[in-house]
């Protein structure tokens, strides 16, 4: 069957972590069916967890960012700011 054509292109990233979370992920990542930690499973984790931490960022940054417009315009506090796209 033939591959599915990456959309995103990627790039090789070279990371050490503690001995004690490199153990934990492949416990975690190990597959029983194939004896090994499938193929860019560890890949996927790093991808998923840091996409969760960007958006959380991005939220935060977000609300400080209406509190700071908020104050600036001195609009009452639980007041909304409307935000491009909303």
């Amino acid at each position: 069957m033939a591959r599915i054509a990456k959309t995103e292109r990627t790039v090789q990233k070279n990371i050490a972590l503690p001995i004690d979370l490199a153990a934990r992920m492949e416990v975690e990542l190990f597959s029983e069916v194939e004896g090994r930690i499938p193929l860019g499973a560890q890949g996927k984790l790093i991808e998923g967890l840091l996409r969760q931490h960007f958006k959380v960022l991005d939220r935060a940054r977000k609300v400080e960012s209406n509190r700071e417009i908020k104050q600036s315009l001195a609009l009452p506090e639980g007041a909304e700011v409307a935000s491009e796209g909303a």
